[in-house]
């Protein structure tokens, strides 16, 4: 127990910034140290969800809950993994061979192929948590379990995937570690992982989120495998960062781009069909007003498509979009204008109206 325990601790110490008392390292408590990995994602994932939740809770403005959620990994992680991501995106700008990369990573001078990736990875984060931050519990959730199977994967390639060179942190985790068991532990985190973002998409079997989010770590992985064995015949601690960097801002992207109707609104949707005595399937559905909208977007022809969509659908599914900054683009605000005057429109047409936040349906009408 003492060295279950103490293997925590290890994991925590060296891969998060998250206090815990000091151990002494040792063959034992390292033997399984990858296992443990996963475990600082779902620390940093909870606090993902509760920073969002928070941010909802008291009305804070998307960017600033975006900004909190971008900043949030530094904070509980430290910059271990993005060192290790700017030390291999200029090692592989360099165009040189194995040993020149392998030189340039040990340089602790930040080059400017670095510098622009890391911006650009920063600025990509930021857009991607603002978006995050007007979505929906199910989206939070799901995001912040991207965290947890990164870091399955990453301790999967330490104990699977070849080293890059002899020496080095990653080398002494995986020549110390009982790979075999590693492995094995691993992977049955991968399948539950795995299974929970499928269970997830049975909120809306629509929108496969967990499916993408699975595909897209996946593809980031074997991606991995490939540079790493391509340009440095195996892996290292500044290429483990790099993957990690990688697989969860793709992971978010996916989670995001398929992901963004789970608000709950078909599940209530359904359970007013079923509440009213008929199925969902039996009713007309319009599963998204906006997509009628058009670039015309006079009060005449507005009031035609709100008048077209009551008389052909028994139910109107729409996406607020009241929330978040106004845009700057004066098409995107014309739009904008154009969804909030149609959404009113559709209200007053409307018998009952609901407002559905976190799977919760709220009668306004």
């Amino acid at each position: 127990m003492k060295n279950f325990f103490e293997t925590i601790l290890v994991a925590f110490g060296m891969f998060s910034r998250v206090p815990v008392p000091q151990v002494e390292w040792n063959e034992k408590n390292r033997k399984y140290s990858m296992l443990a990995f996963p475990m600082v994602g779902l620390v940093l994932g909870l606090c993902w969800f509760l920073i969002a939740s928070l941010g909802r809770q008291f009305g804070l403005p998307s960017f600033l809950t975006g900004a909190l959620l971008t900043a949030l990994p530094v904070l509980v992680v430290g910059g271990i993994h993005l060192d290790g991501y700017a030390d291999t995106v200029d090692a592989l700008s360099s165009h040189g061979d194995k040993a020149k990369k392998l030189e340039i990573m040990k340089d602790p001078h930040v080059g400017s192929f670095a510098v622009i990736h890391l911006v650009i990875y920063f600025l990509l984060w930021f857009a991607a948590c603002t978006v995050l931050a007007e979505k929906s519990a199910e989206v939070w959730l799901l995001a912040g379990m991207t965290f947890v199977l990164s870091r399955s994967l990453s301790g999967l390639a330490v104990a699977t995937f070849p080293m890059a060179k002899d020496t080095g942190l990653a080398k002494s985790f995986a020549d110390e570690a009982d790979k075999k068991t590693v492995r094995g532990g691993l992977i049955a985190v991968l399948v539950v992982l795995v299974l929970l973002f499928m269970a997830m998409d049975i909120v809306d079997r629509r929108f496969p989120a967990g499916f993408f989010a699975v595909v897209g770590a996946g593809a980031v992985f074997f991606w991995y495998r490939y540079i790493a064995q391509k340009h440095f015949e195996g892996i290292n601690g500044d290429l483990a960062g790099w993957f990690l960097c990688k697989c969860e801002v793709w992971m978010l992207v996916a989670v995001l781009f398929t992901g963004s109707l789970y608000s709950g609104r078909h599940e209530a949707a359904k359970a007013y069909a079923e509440a009213a005595g008929t199925k969902l399937s039996d009713l007309r559905v319009c599963e998204d007003a906006a997509s009628f909208l058009t670039d015309d977007s006079s009060p005449e022809r507005l009031g035609q498509i709100a008048n077209e969509l009551a008389a052909n659908y028994d139910i109107i599914l729409y996406t607020e979009v009241g929330s978040g900054l106004v845009p700057v683009d004066e098409k995107e605000r014309t739009a904008r204008e154009a969804a909030g005057r149609l959404s009113i429109l559709l209200a007053d047409e409307a018998d009952e109206v609901y407002r559905v936040f976190c799977g919760i349906a709220k009668k306004l009408k």
